[in-house]
């Protein structure tokens, strides 16, 4: 008997745990705009503009995300990401989607 209540307690906690760790938006992708910082050879650093719960991220993604654009410096982006997010700083998250927003304004020339 106190094998058995020892085992439905483990099997409840496990439970907790996994219920517990899944987060908010299991399930759900996020989506956040944000400006590029930084371009890696699988991942970019960003700031992001306001409408997330981190302010800046490390945004990893494969080979195989389509960009129909270059990624770089100063552009504005919307990223969709897996809703996994590692708790670092900046946070890691992965990119399923990339899209562009906006290209840096150019400075002007001086005269």
């Amino acid at each position: 008997m106190k094998k058995q209540l020892a085992i439905g307690l483990c099997l409840i906690l496990c439970l907790a745990l996994i219920t517990g760790c899944s987060g908010k938006n299991s399930g759900n992708n996020v989506t956040f705009t944000a400006i590029i910082e930084g371009v890696g050879e699988d991942s970019i650093l960003v700031t992001t503009t306001g409408d997330a719960d981190f302010d800046k991220a490390s945004v990893k993604f494969t080979d195989d995300l389509k960009l129909d654009f270059e990624l770089g410096t100063g552009q504005t982006v919307k990223i969709t990401i897996k809703p996994e997010i590692a708790e670092s700083y900046p946070v890691q998250v992965t990119a399923v989607a990339i899209e562009l927003v906006s290209q840096p304004q150019p400075e002007p020339a001086e005269q």
